[in-house]
């Protein structure tokens, strides 16, 4: 495969800081020789001006659209309608990438011919709070073992994160689904695999990822985490991987037995020592990593939430549905 001009999208509401440092990124990366184009759709207030100034020399490969409070999925849609290149790679404001990611992600889509390449995301922080939601979000248990998210591995797999997209290869009716807040990466690459399509990881490309950096906005994130799942369920009639219907089982588990407890107080005690367990298992894994006794507790409360919340989101994400 040859590839003749490189599509770099970007879709981004008001991350002024992070996109700068994106920029920069880009503007630094070893081309050697690769002829690309920047497009860049602002739903918010960033200026084409700024994006040129951090942009430098590649400032003249930047296509620049701002379309006020567009969503993500149709923002995402437009750069890929109008993106002329034959490899779409698709970066995001909060990432980090070397100065060899762009050829690596070349280099990888030409080396195996897949539909969809990405590298691995390794979370990363800045302030105290956003180094240890970092950490958390690291730990396989947090959001579910996928490949995409660490370890060592090459070859195929259900999903990756952000992607670079073979618009040659792929062969689907349409790109990202705008039904609601579903989980659009997970979609379409289920999608391309229904196709006869394969999507490759290759944990030696890593992308680092400024996560949000409070407890709260992270709760949010694995809520909205959930309602995707759920979409996702309620349009395929299945899960992407087995991984994801752990915590919702779980915790249902935990409330039959809560119920049934009332009336027997056997059930009482099967749900508490399943929460015992549970809890206990959390922070066995929490203090691998951490030492203070308040660390502990910040970890297994903020993995605990995230697989309520995660859970939380998938039920109720008929709501969520547009119609």
């Amino acid at each position: 495969m040859t590839v003749e001009l490189v599509s770099v999208i970007i879709t981004t509401f008001n991350d002024d800081n992070y996109l700068d440092r994106l920029f920069l990124d880009l503007a630094s990366q070893d081309l050697n020789g690769v002829s690309i184009e920047i497009l860049h759709l602002e739903a918010g207030t960033y200026k084409k001006q700024r994006a040129l100034k951090n942009l430098r020399a590649l400032g003249s490969s930047l296509r620049y659209f701002n379309i006020p409070r567009l969503g993500r999925t149709d923002a995402l849609n437009k750069l890929m309608d109008v993106a002329q290149g034959e490899l779409v790679i698709r970066l995001d404001a909060r990432t980090h990438i070397p100065p060899n990611y762009v050829k690596k992600i070349i280099e990888l889509s030409k080396k195996t011919g897949a539909e969809n390449v990405g590298g691995v995301m390794l979370p990363i922080g800045e302030s105290q709070n956003q180094k240890f939601i970092a950490e958390v979000m690291k730990n396989p248990i947090c959001l579910g073992g996928a490949k995409f998210r660490g370890g060592e591995f090459t070859g195929e797999v259900d999903s990756v994160y952000l992607g670079a997209f073979n618009r040659q290869k792929i062969k689907v009716d349409y790109w990202f689904d705008n039904n609601g807040k579903i989980s659009e990466d997970s979609e379409l690459n289920f999608r391309i695999r229904q196709s006869g399509g394969r999507v490759v990881v290759d944990s030696s490309i890593i992308v680092e990822y400024f996560p949000r950096d409070g407890i709260k906005s992270f709760l949010r994130l694995c809520f909205n985490y959930g309602v995707g799942r759920g979409l996702f369920v309620l349009k395929h009639r299945t899960f992407s991987a087995f991984r994801q219907i752990v915590p919702p089982v779980f915790f249902l588990v935990i409330l039959i037995l809560l119920v049934a407890g009332f009336f027997n107080s056997i059930y009482f005690s099967l749900c508490f020592g399943l929460i015992f367990c549970y809890l206990f298992s959390l922070t066995l894994i929490a203090s691998a990593s951490v030492k203070s006794i308040l660390e502990i507790f910040k970890f297994v409360a903020a993995i605990s939430g995230c697989h309520f919340v995660w859970s939380l989101g998938l039920v109720f994400s008929p709501l969520y549905k547009k119609n």
